[in-house]
């Protein structure tokens, strides 16, 4: 009978009926407690709906039924980094990249909680690690430069987001970056020459307002 309901409530997922599928779930994990793929579906389900404690709970009680750990442990690790729970999601990202699950996208969610709690070296560690899988994830080597740029290393900045412009030539924001190392090593007439580029590829950017005022100031 379990299976029924279980059966059921994927193919509610499928048609995005969270609430009907959520029932559903409940249903087959009440009557079989052991179920850890209704627990981990439940998770999926919560999570669309962002429920994040919801889900969490339903996760963890999968990764205690010592199925679909990996993905789990990522899946949890996520949910803490979107709540701003930095510590917790870098316990979990730890625990996904010894049980499984996509490492180069564990390892890049991983970097960002370390980013967030200051700890960059771990964090310039882990872009590294993306890099290594996928070489062309412009992102990862845009942070790598945001990191480096934190730590005061602007001459490597420089190149990461050089780097990530050869990566994605439309992501213009490196161009700001750019312009800020440049800043930050005394060289106004290179920054100002990239914050001029940054608005000519993005006059309305997210960054277009500071690039005027250091302009302003160069």
């Amino acid at each position: 009978m379990f299976m029924a309901y279980f059966q059921k409530s994927l193919a509610l997922i499928e048609l995005r009926d969270f609430d009907k599928a959520i029932k559903g779930l409940k249903k087959a994990v009440e009557l079989n407690p052991n179920l850890a793929e209704a627990y981990y579906q439940l998770g999926i389900a919560y999570t669309w709906q962002e429920k994040p404690d919801e889900a969490l709970h339903a996760f963890i009680t999968c990764t205690r039924l010592n199925q679909y750990t990996g993905d789990v442990n990522a899946k949890i690790a996520e949910l803490f980094l979107n709540q701003g729970k930095y510590r917790n999601a870098v316990f979990f990202f730890n625990k996904a990249l010894t049980t499984g699950g996509e490492k180069f996208a564990i390892y890049y969610h991983k970097a960002r909680a370390h980013q967030a709690l200051d700890e960059l070296d771990e964090a310039y560690t882990s872009y590294q690690k993306v890099l290594e899988a996928l070489p062309i994830f412009f992102m990862a080597q845009y942070n790598s430069g945001l990191v480096l740029y934190q730590q005061g290393k602007y001459e490597e900045a420089l190149r990461a987001f050089d780097g990530t412009l050869k990566m994605n030539p439309r992501f213009s924001v490196a161009l700001y970056q750019m312009g800020m190392s440049y800043l930050k090593m005394g060289k106004k007439r290179k920054a100002k020459e990239l914050f001029q580029n940054y608005l000519v590829k993005a006059p309305n950017g997210e960054m277009a307002t500071d690039a005027k005022k250091n302009i302003g100031k160069l």
